[in-house]
């Protein structure tokens, strides 16, 4: 077998090894993530999913890591004279020489850190690592790993006390030196449990003592944000690197981290365990239970409870006029409830003596009470119920942190329980508390009132409070990162921490491996709109169900259909499984017909062979020659739910993915209308610049992002993007979509079009050498699941003197450490090599040769030669570093400006009265990028020489469209740029020759004129031109669509100019794409000739923009 190469990479001086050859994209991120490494910086980085961003961030974390213990080693030594020889392999074992820093690596969930383990241990590097986890996770003790909650908690720290827990007891035996190999094993946490079961010692503290020895600890975000389980698990963050994966989830953990509410129903449980614990002291069953609490304590503690239940009660829901009608209450006249500062909240528990300076004995006498509780439990005497105390315990604690004391983040909010049971203790518990207006009886009556119960939520609207504690817990820097973080602006201010480094990473597939498409109507003709007043409509259910059985037929293989909520979903279902009159079968049935359908369950606990089956299903047509088009199965599925994030459809089994409208979050929650009216609040003051309804629409789009996110996982995958809701084509919405999806994206004012684009598209992809690539990997065997894999063997009972000589052992690749739902690459382009095939060191590659290799391979073969990109900027930027003398590799914008240079240069030979020569085919090869610049990267400047080619044929142009005031207008604003390169400085600059660039023949000054703006402002140049565009009362209105010119359709009338040739390059087109016009070209050709503007066509000056262009299959 051939043996696999581990290629390095040197990035800012820094040898990364990364087990495949890297694309640019990849590069450009690990670069960014060393930038922040070195200069203890924040980083913001977005790169979409299926762009390997987990392997990214592991190799670069872990080069960089094992680069400062080199230093260290090395500093250590020329310090400590007489080390000599050795010096230089225990020279980190020398007193002086510093700990390196700590990685702390958080996602959202086990399974998220597991599929972290498995990239891990494809990396090539040996880490010591450590997985934290609970009590309900790790814990291997027969009788408390079957309790839950506090009562676990409570019965754990009881035995391990009492010295009555074996698996404690042998833990503690062993000491540090079974952590420290366990360390070195890299699991995750179900291989963990049974580790520590299978060696008969406590999984749970064994990995609280695996933080000393490791160098990434990975632990769950809410472990992470939460000042008391970092406390309880002894997290030591002091010069640790935090990072937060699948970052746009933070947003919600943090603002809940810092959030509670208390309810009266939950103060009367409260009495209600009080009561049972001085029961304990009647029957006089305390004396052997050792307890540390007195009766009276406990008395005083109910009271407690008693008093802080009827002062809420008592509290009026509407205040007087007077003070209603405030500035400040203004705003919330609208709230059913009532809305106060934390200021309030501060009285309102000081009318019970609970204050800061008394706070932590009530607490403290809290946990006796459920230490008490929980010993009659374990003694036989009772249920362990401490499931109030405990959480009553923890919104205490909250209330008077220190984030929660001084930060005008929090609003409090009283209104009327209006849930099942929310009167008092005399109620029964609902589902979830539920916020409303007047109560009409159905909330219950409380125990001590007859009026129905009450809640106040304590609430945190910005999750920077969390962040800010991570900051004060002196930490090296923060890295947040994930495929949905758009718009990066307003998700950092969120935060209220400054990312000095920030990124926007484009995919690594070419234009031809997706299609995405906005409908407007169905089949029917029935506008597709998902709002609350039209979605209960049954001609638009009906028109959405026909849309999606022609999206089953058409589609090959696996289809998802993500659904704004869990209701809307159901509520679909219920009429298509309704026969409509002369119907011979119900659009259930003819989906059905079409694919297998499969239901995203409401509870976790089916998912897993919902997604088994699902795949399954997939498998058995996907490798049948003869299959039909649209055979395979559909999954539908709830954005923000657990389908539309972490799971793996790859390949087959994702070729579309289907969203049927907008997840606005519930506008009625008063959550989230006092959210909306916070930020507005704090916008009018000048404290922030996102407005409620900015943070209310992102909130719709980046469900939407994430639920896009299942399709296109690897650079070879490709597939379909349809999204079923009008409101997609509006502008707002669009530019909210992944930017480097944008550019592909297309609007269908009719449903046969739509349909016509799609048949193509599919056709179209089997003709492309991704196809077989992306068809082997679909045709693979499944991997075990979870309940086939074999036990890994434990280094825990080999001779200590043999492990401290060797190296940790290498990865075991016939353990299947996740399941596949675990491992979303796991089938993909990044999976690590088999560990049969050794592993062998290449030559260190330097980062700008190794961008430029990666740009060339990116290019493809020859039928493929322009890579297609997302702006005209990173288009300029793909340069190779040589170019064949055979097949020269000549840059878009390069072709673009010879073009424009040849017809500048016969435009002024005719004038002179000269022949006109017809335009010359040399263009200007690229200059050898240089490898000393790590900063160049994808969005490399050009070569000096063309730079000052490009700059002298934008003067040309200039001086020949411009009056002499006006050039020296535009120069003086070059030269206040160029003092001044901030994101300001652009900003003035396009402001000051706007004026001159939008006079109608001079628009083509806009695209030229971005050779002078640095490539890190491009986006911005775009889009403030953009702005302005929309701003002008001129600009063209678009032109309706001839249904002869829709996308990918032969047009009635025959082009100026035929389909053989790009109207920009003149050569044979790549990827081709039509003008509304009819004229044809590359798309990159398109997309460095347009730019984000409305800018003429080359050919016949049409107005175009690239979203108005159509893919052509030929």
């Amino acid at each position: 077998m051939a043996e696999s190469t581990i290629n390095t990479y040197n990035i800012r001086d820094v040898d990364v090894r990364f087990p495949f050859s890297a694309y640019p994209c990849q590069l450009v991120y690990m670069e960014k993530v060393i930038e922040a490494l070195q200069n203890k910086s924040n980083a913001l980085l977005e790169s979409p999913t299926g762009t390997g961003k987990t392997l990214c961030l592991l190799c670069a974390c872990l080069g960089w890591l094992e680069a400062e213990k080199n230093k260290a080693r090395q500093q250590t030594v020329e310090a400590t004279p007489g080390l000599g020889g050795l010096g230089a392999a225990f020279g980190a074992m020398a007193p002086s020489a510093a700990p390196p820093p700590k990685i702390v690596y958080a996602s959202r969930t086990h399974s998220q850190l597991s599929q972290v383990v498995h990239e891990l241990r494809g990396t090539g590097y040996t880490a010591n690592v450590c997985v934290l986890g609970s009590r309900k996770q790790l814990c291997v003790h027969e009788k408390v790993s079957k309790l839950g909650g506090s009562a676990q908690n409570a019965m754990c720290r009881q035995l391990t006390e009492a010295r009555r827990c074996s698996y404690h007891n042998a833990m503690q035996e062993s000491g540090p030196a079974d952590a420290a190999l366990l360390a070195q094993e890299m699991l995750d946490i179900e291989e963990l449990a049974e580790a520590g079961k299978a060696q008969g010692k406590c999984p749970y503290f064994l990995s609280r003592e695996m933080q000393a020895e490791a160098d990434l600890v990975l632990m769950p975000y809410n472990y992470l944000i939460s000042p008391l389980i970092r406390a309880s698990l002894k997290v030591d963050l002091s010069g640790a690197v935090v990072i937060f994966d699948e970052g746009h989830n933070l947003e919600a953990s943090a603002g809940d981290a810092s959030s509670f509410e208390v309810r009266t129903f939950d103060l009367g449980a409260c009495v209600g365990e009080l009561d049972y614990a001085l029961h304990l002291f009647q029957v006089s069953a305390v004396t052997d239970l050792s307890s540390a609490i007195s009766r009276e304590d406990i008395a005083i503690l109910k009271t407690v409870m008693l008093e802080l239940e009827a002062v809420i009660l008592e509290l009026p829901l509407v205040l007087p006029p007077a003070e209603r009608n405030t500035p400040a209450r203004r705003l919330y006249a609208d709230m059913p409830g009532r809305v106060e500062d934390t200021q309030f909240m501060i009285d309102l528990l000081a009318k019970v003596s609970l204050k800061k300076e008394s706070y932590l004995e009530f607490c403290t006498a809290l946990d006796e009470v459920v230490s008490l509780i929980t010993s009659a439990s374990s003694a036989g005497r009772g249920p362990a119920r401490t499931s109030a105390l405990s959480s009553f315990k923890e919104s205490v604690v909250k209330m008077f942190s220190k984030s929660a004391q001084s930060s005008a983040d929090f609003k409090v909010y009283i209104a009327e329980d209006t849930s099942r049971g929310g009167g008092g203790r005399g109620g029964r518990r609902g589902s979830r508390p539920s916020f409303g207006g007047p109560s009409d009886g159905g909330g219950g009556a409380s125990a001590s009132s007859d009026k129905p119960g009450r809640i106040v939520g304590f609430w945190c609207f910005s999750p920077g409070v969390a962040v800010q504690d991570l900051v004060a817990c002196s930490v090296r820097n923060i890295i947040l990162t994930s495929g949905t973080l758009t718009p990066l602006s307003s998700f950092a201010q969120e935060m209220k921490t400054p990312f000095q480094v920030t990124l926007e990473n484009p995919h690594v597939i070419s234009a031809a491996q997706v299609w995405v498409a906005v409908l407007r109507k169905g089949p029917s003709g029935h506008v597709l709109n998902s709002s609350y007043n039209n979605r209960s409509n049954v001609s638009y259910i009906n028109d959405l169900g026909a849309t999606i059985a022609n999206v089953a037929r058409i589609v090959p293989s696996g289809v998802l259909v993500f659904f704004p909520s869990y209701s809307v979903m159901l509520q679909c279902m219920d009429v298509w499984q309704q026969r409509m009159p002369n119907a011979s079968s119900s659009m259930w049935e003819t989906i059905s017909r079409h694919k297998t359908p499969f239901v995203e369950p409401r509870g976790s606990g089916d998912l897993n062979a919902q997604i088994d089956e699902f795949y399954a299903a997939v498998r058995s047509v996907s490798g049948r020659s003869g299959a039909a088009s649209g055979a395979g199965a559909i999954f539908f599925a709830v954005c923000r739910g657990k389908v539309s994030e972490g799971l793996d459809f790859a390949d087959a089994n994702g070729r579309a993915v289907v969203v049927t409208g907008l997840p606005y979050p519930n506008t009625y929650d008063p959550k989230v209308k006092l959210k909306r009216k916070f930020l507005d609040e704090k916008m009018r003051r000048g404290e922030g610049k996102l407005s409620g309804g900015d943070w209310y629409s992102q909130q719709a789009s980046r469900a939407v992002n994430q639920a896009i996110g299942r399709v296109i996982r690897h650079k070879d995958d490709y597939g379909a993007i349809l999204l079923c809701d009008e409101r997609f084509a509006r502008r707002d919405n669009l530019n909210q979509l992944p930017l480097w999806l944008r550019a592909y994206t297309q609007v269908f004012a009719s449903f046969g079009e739509a349909t016509r684009g799609l048949t193509q598209f599919f056709r179209y992809v089997k003709t492309q050498p991704f196809f077989e690539i992306s068809a082997a990997r679909a045709a693979r065997p499944a991997k075990s699941d979870r309940s086939g894999r074999p036990a890994r063997a434990l280094a825990l009972d080999a001779p200590r003197s043999s492990l401290a000589q060797s190296a940790p052992p290498a990865p075991d690749k016939t353990l299947p450490g996740v399941s596949r739902r675990k491992a979303p690459y796991a089938a993909m382009h990044f999976t690590p090599p088999p560990a049969t095939v050794p592993a062998v060191a290449a030559a260190t590659i330097p980062l700008a040769q190794a961008i430029s290799a990666a740009s060339a391979a990116a290019a493809g073969p020859a039928t493929q030669a322009h890579q297609p990109g997302l702006l005209r900027a990173s288009l300029a930027s793909y340069r190779p570093s040589e170019t064949s003398a055979a097949s020269p590799a000549v840059s878009v914008v390069e072709k673009l400006m010879a073009r424009k240079r040849n017809a500048a240069a016969a435009a002024a030979a005719a004038a002179a009265g000269g022949p006109r020569n017809p335009p010359s085919k040399e263009l200007v090869h690229p200059r050898k990028t240089s490898s000393s610049l790590s900063a160049s990267l994808m969005a490399a400047e050009p070569a000096a020489a063309q730079r000052e080619q490009q700059s002298q044929d934008f003067i040309s142009l200039a001086r020949s469209l411009l009056s002499k005031a006006e050039y020296k207008a535009m120069k003086s604003a070059l030269r206040a740029f160029a003092r001044d390169k901030s994101h300001a400085g652009v900003i003035a600059l396009i402001d000051a020759v706007w004026p001159m660039f939008a006079v109608p023949g001079r628009k083509a000054l806009l695209s030229t004129f971005a050779t002078f703006i640095p490539l890190n402002h491009q986006a911005e140049y775009l889009q403030r031109v953009h702005a302005h565009l929309l701003a002008s009362p001129d600009e063209p209105k678009k032109r309706p669509r001839s249904p002869a010119l829709s996308p990918h359709a032969s047009p009635a009338k025959k082009p100026r100019r035929g389909c053989d040739s790009c109207v920009v390059c003149g050569a044979a087109p790549n990827t081709p794409f039509r003008a509304p016009c009819g004229h044809v070209g590359c798309h990159a050709c398109w997309v460095a000739t347009l730019g984000q503007a409305v800018t003429p066509c080359p050919a016949c000056a049409a107005p175009t923009r690239v979203r108005e262009l159509a893919k052509q299959y030929f």
